[in-house]
């Protein structure tokens, strides 16, 4: 699997504008911030080897979506430092 190179913050980017753009739950996840990815040395489940430390979310339901849109990116994205 082929993986697109991105920084920390474009990454996050990524993730941010996916959870604005998400119809889940009526679209109440739209506001929530996005997790801050870091780089790792254990390879995910998406084939990256990033993570990301706590799921910010606020509504009820929303750490579920927004942990999907981040294994989504994972694995599309790969981090450089």
């Amino acid at each position: 699997m082929t993986h697109k190179y991105a920084t920390t913050e474009e990454v996050r980017a990524v993730i941010q504008q996916l959870i604005r753009e998400s119809v889940a739950l009526n679209g109440d996840c739209a506001e929530c911030l996005s997790p801050t990815p870091f780089a790792t040395s254990k390879q995910n489940p998406g084939g990256s080897s990033w993570a990301v430390a706590v799921l910010p979310a606020a509504i009820p339901g929303c750490d579920r979506v927004i942990f999907e849109i981040v294994l989504e990116v994972m694995s599309e994205y790969e981090i450089r430092e």
